[in-house]
């Protein structure tokens, strides 16, 4: 983050947080597309 213009501070911080849950999204998805498929193939 070394780049002229990268945000510094409090920005840094914020900017951070909002990226840290990002890599659990892939994962995250699959668990609940295959909740979503076992619910409905149970229910038809």
């Amino acid at each position: 983050m070394g780049a002229p213009g990268s945000p510094e501070g409090v920005h840094y911080w914020v900017m951070t947080a909002c990226h840290l849950p990002l890599p659990a999204w892939g994962p995250l998805l699959a668990v609940v597309t295959a909740a979503y498929y076992r619910r409905r193939r149970r229910g038809g």
